[in-house]
Order: structure tokens, then sequence, then C-alpha cells
């Protein structure tokens, strides 16, 4: 249990420490960090539109044609 305590006064003394910024996230599953950044955007986008990064002003055809779909239409193979 002290081990808990210590974890979360470290955080919150590196938040403090950043700004009020939150410490960078750190993982051992074997992630980049670009990956676990993408992840990280990916749960804090507001909307569909901010997680594929397209304009709210896009056409069906843009958003059919952008390269995103065809990403996932190459890994859905």
């Amino acid at each position: 249990m002290v081990c808990l305590y210590k974890a979360l006064f470290e955080n919150i003394v590196l938040t403090i420490e950043n700004g009020g910024q939150r410490p960078p996230v750190t993982t051992q599953l074997g992630y980049t960090r670009e990956q676990a950044e993408a992840i990280q955007r990916l749960k804090h986008a507001k909307d569909d539109y901010q997680r594929l990064g397209l304009p709210y002003s896009a056409s069906r055809c843009a958003i059919v044609n952008s390269d995103l779909t065809s990403t996932i239409r190459q890994a859905n193979g």
C-alpha cells in the first residue's frame, strides 16, 4: 500500500513541476512513443472527425478517398 501512495505522490509532484500538465505516458508493453501518443490522441478526441483527422467540412468523397480509409481497407484486407 505504501508503494501506491509513493507512486501517487511522485506523479502529483511531477504534474506540479510540469506546470499542471500530466507527465508523459510511459509504457512497458512494447509500444513505440508514436504509438502511445496516437492512442492518447484517439482517447482524448472529442468526435470522429478529430479521430480521423478530417475537417468538419469534409465531403463524403474526401472521407472515402482519405489516406486513413485506404489504410483501414488494407488492414482489413
